[in-house]
């Protein structure tokens, strides 16, 4: 098999059906009316939603016996549903064939409970194989050209059709009882006592079956798995070897431009110093003046100083002199004259005590 798509998929189960029912066909037709075998296999009435419907209309009615098993029933169709109902489409006439025999199987509600039982579990052994034959399909188109998986996929594409044969079997038998023992449409009590080691005999083939394909299905997935963990590691693998060199090349070009930035200060260096060797003692001193000024870091200024003094407030730090000199050079040569001075930062407040 090959990749498949959507098309492709209902292709193959299509083509599984049609082999099954001619299958189903060949071995019943030397003992069998063709009539009946023909009006068996147009009988496509019945659905999913149909045999959930009437499973939840048994739950509802069912005593503490039978209400798990109904359970467990309904717990197979929803594992179905999300699985896909994908044979629906691709053999509606076939795949109604299987919900047919589930829902006789179903009709055994009000019958002795081993008889109920035992068609019960055939009724959940069908839908395990309806989704596991669903599951296989997908897993085996993603497992596509792995050689590990040939046999194996083999085995379980070619044993899908016997599979279903089995269903087909299973429907037609307890149909055609049925329609003996019949009245009204419901089962005769007793009907299987007489029939027992043939519906049993069908549906441990069913339940073989069964096993055999998911035995089959969980060696394909463990396969798929290991191999996907081999793919993964060597992607990984592949991933750090370019992030290696990636990392490579971003060290090498950092070197390279580490380098030419130290090539250009050591030219820039030396040119600077041929410069000094070719100054005369004079340029150099004033060189090296200009230089120590503009390393000089003034805790103020002019201006930050004439800032400081508008900012202060009014009539503080006024010369105390400021009216007449006179008064200051009477004081100044005055023996007994002294005078404090405080001051805060840099242009800030300021007062002469005399």
């Amino acid at each position: 098999m090959s990749i498949l798509d959507a098309q492709q998929e209902l292709d193959f189960e299509s083509s599984a059906w049609v082999e099954a029912r001619r299958l189903f066909y060949e071995i019943h037709a030397r003992t069998e009316k063709r009539e009946s075998l023909e009006v068996f296999l147009q009988d496509d009435a019945t659905t999913v939603s149909t045999i959930e419907r009437v499973c939840r209309e048994n739950e509802q009615r069912a005593d503490a016996k039978h209400a798990p098993i109904i359970g467990k029933i309904l717990e197979k169709i929803t594992i179905f549903k999300h699985a896909g109902d994908l044979a629906v489409k691709a053999a509606p006439e076939s795949i109604g064939l299987a919900w047919t025999g589930v829902s006789l199987c179903l009709s055994a509600f009000e019958d002795e409970y081993t008889t109920f039982k035992l068609l019960a579990k055939a009724c959940i052994d069908i839908i395990g194989i309806l989704t596991t034959c669903r599951s296989s399909v997908r897993m085996f188109a993603m497992s596509a050209g792995l050689e590990t998986m040939e046999e194996i996929r083999s085995q379980v594409v070619d044993g899908i059709p016997n599979l279903y044969v089995q269903i087909l079997e299973l429907s037609f038998e307890i149909k055609k009882y049925l329609q003996k023992g019949k009245i009204k449409g419901r089962w005769t009590k007793g009907i299987l006592e007489s029939n027992k080691g043939k519906f049993e005999a069908i549906i441990n083939e069913i339940e073989s079956g069964q096993t055999k394909i998911a035995a089959f299905a969980t060696a394909a997935h463990q396969e798929l798995v290991q191999h996907d963990m081999k793919s993964y590691h060597e992607q990984t693998t592949d991933l750090m070897r370019i992030h290696h060199k990636e990392v490579a090349n971003i060290l090498d070009q950092l070197k390279a431009s580490v380098d030419a930035s130290n090539a250009t200060t050591s030219a820039c260096l030396a040119k600077y110093l041929q410069s000094l060797e070719q100054q005369t003692p004079l340029e150099l001193a004033q060189t090296n003046f200009k230089d120590r000024l503009r390393a000089l870091d003034p805790s103020t200024s002019q201006v930050s100083s004439l800032q400081s003094r508008q900012k202060r407030p009014g009539n503080t730090c006024l010369w105390i002199f400021e009216d007449s000199m006179q008064d200051y050079r009477i004081w100044h040569d005055s023996q007994n004259s002294s005078l404090l001075w405080l001051s805060g930062p840099g242009g800030q407040c300021c007062e002469i005590i005399p």
